[in-house]
This record gives C-alpha cells, sequence and structure tokens, in this order.
C-alpha cells in the first residue's frame, strides 16, 4: 500500500487559426477529445497496447489498460537508469540484483484517468513518473492535422490567472520545473557536459529543479502593451511543458499607485490524498472512479464551459 496525492487537470482541445492570425487558439468541443484518441490509440500504432511517446533522453510509454467511449484509463512509464538500484531481503537483509534481459528496462510508472465528457484527468503524482503534460506530445506524434493541439492546466479553486492579467504592472514571474533525479538537467544550457553530470550520484539525488525568474525594471512591466489574454496565454504555456513538472510558480502584480502583492498560482490547485495498493490495475481505476466522482461537482464549478463546435 502506497500514499499518492491524486491531481485533477483539464485537458481541452484547440485549433490554431489561420497564419494572419499567428498564435491565436480556438477551443473546440471537448467531446472531440475522443475522436483524437480514437485516432492516436488505433490498433497500428500500439505494440501490447503500449505506444512510444518519447524516445530520449528517457523512454516514455502510454500503456492502455482500459479505452471506452466513457474514459481512458492508463499507465504512463519511464525507463530508469538502474545502475542503484537492486532487491532486499525484509528479514535477512541480503541484497539481491534484480535480474532482466539486455533488451528490458527498469520503468518508473503511474496511472491516469481522462473522462472524455468532461475532459478532467485524475492524476496519481508519483516521482520519477512522466509528467501528465507529456500527453500534450501525442497529438505531434500521431495525427495528422497540423493546427489541432492539447493543452493540460491543473484545476485550482480560483483563477488567480483571470486576476493577475488585468493588473497594470507584472514585475516578476518565478517558476521552477521540477524534473526526476535519473534525467539530464539542462547540462547544454547551465555549462555542464554529460561526463561532468555523470560525476553525480544519481542514486542519491533526492530531486533537482530548474528554476526561472523574470524580473522588470522599477514599475514596468514584464508585458508592456501585451493584451491580457496573451498574458494569459504565456502563463498557461509554463503549466504546459512536458520537461517535468511545475513545482512552483510565483507571479508579483500591482496595479498603478498600488504596492506589488504576490500571487501563488499552485497554492489553490485540488488534489486528494489517497492509498492504492499497486498490484492490481482493476483497483486502482475503481479507486480514481471513485475519487473522481467524490470531486466532480467541484471540479466542474472551477473549469471553464465546455464550447460546442
Amino acid at each position: 500500500m502506497a500514499q499518492r496525492t491524486v491531481y485533477f487537470y483539464q485537458m481541452e482541445i484547440f485549433k490554431n487559426i489561420a497564419q494572419n492570425e499567428e498564435g491565436k487558439q480556438k477551443y473546440l468541443d471537448r467531446k472531440r477529445i475522443k475522436d483524437i484518441y480514437n485516432l492516436i490509440l488505433d490498433e497500428k500504432n500500439l505494440t501490447n497496447s503500449c505506444l512510444v511517446i518519447k524516445r530520449t533522453p528517457r523512454q516514455q510509454t502510454l500503456e492502455v489498460i482500459d479505452f471506452n467511449d466513457e474514459y481512458l484509463f492508463a499507465r504512463l512509464g519511464k525507463t530508469k537508469n538502474d545502475t542503484a538500484v537492486h532487491l532486499r531481503d525484509r528479514i535477512d537483509l541480503k541484497p539481491a540484483e534484480i535480474e532482466k534481459e539486455d533488451n528490458q528496462d527498469i520503468e518508473i510508472y503511474t496511472y491516469f484517468l481522462l473522462n472524455f465528457k468532461t475532459g478532467i484527468v485524475t492524476f496519481i503524482n508519483t516521482l520519477s513518473a512522466p509528467s501528465i503534460t507529456v500527453l500534450n506530445d501525442l497529438i505531434t506524434q500521431f495525427v495528422s492535422q497540423k493546427n489541432i493541439g492539447t493543452e493540460i492546466l491543473p484545476i485550482l479553486t480560483k483563477d488567480v490567472v483571470d486576476i493577475i492579467k488585468g493588473k497594470g504592472v507584472i514585475s516578476n514571474i518565478q517558476f521552477s520545473v521540477a524534473l526526476p533525479s535519473d534525467e539530464v538537467l539542462g547540462y547544454k544550457e547551465i555549462g555542464l557536459n554529460e561526463k561532468e553530470f555523470d560525476k553525480i550520484h544519481t542514486g542519491n539525488l533526492k530531486k533537482q529543479e530548474v528554476s526561472v525568474k523574470l524580473i522588470s525594471n522599477r514599475n514596468r512591466s514584464i508585458f508592456e502593451n501585451l493584451p491580457a489574454q496573451k498574458i494569459k496565454e504565456f502563463i498557461s504555456s509554463v503549466f504546459n511543458t512536458s520537461r517535468g513538472h511545475i513545482s512552483k510558480c510565483k507571479i508579483k502584480a500591482k496595479d498603478h499607485g498600488e504596492k506589488l502583492d504576490e500571487y501563488d498560482i499552485l497554492r489553490n490547485k485540488i488534489t486528494k490524498k489517497a492509498t492504492f495498493k499497486y498490484d492490481n490495475n482493476e483497483g486502482i481505476l475503481n479507486k480514481l472512479k471513485e475519487i473522481y466522482i467524490s470531486k466532480e461537482d467541484e471540479l466542474l464549478k472551477y473549469t471553464r464551459p465546455n464550447i460546442a463546435d
């Protein structure tokens, strides 16, 4: 039995408008999410009910467990460097190597449940497993319509972003992306080569984060003369990174003549702690269904109304 935190996300499907309106997105009816997944999960794309989402730097895999008109229940896995992993007997404490074939990898995995009617994703947060936003990459790989995409955003109890985007001055944005401890941390960007990074004993590494801090000149806004909707799109794009999951996101903003207020975006995320037994897929599915049903009314209160095409 393991206790995990369950997070809730809103999946939206959108269409990029013509080039003369570059960057503008039009949300589509959420019923199209099911149509998109019918294309993605076509039998010709699957091997033993699985497909590869990413191959580098660590292979990430989607495993379909249950797919029907109501929902998709699946497992997301990421291969792990196994040099610091073994078995240990609980009684005599003797270690034992994990036996595997040359073409096998150790994989860290987690589960999610996507409701096709509401577009809400119920996701078990698991350290070193893939981020839920990796699902956005499925569109790029398996859907031929190049102007179609998805976004996956955390469901917040109040839309702080809507408050911030209307402020006259946004002076400071700080966010951190938490990466799995066995993944190479942007070595090109931080001046370390891969050889230097290999000196770190990743088995002893608890976590790693990439932090970005954007600071404007005094009393000037980072988004000078940018429409409020574009500001919201920028902040949304931060949450849609498939590199890792956003562990921190704080923004300082004010109206002209006021003092700066700090807004903690993630403080208002809806979560649920639950205990899972990982030896039974059906048991996990039933648990996620139970959690979703218990939270559905609250979740729908804080999600954008569906837009029919």
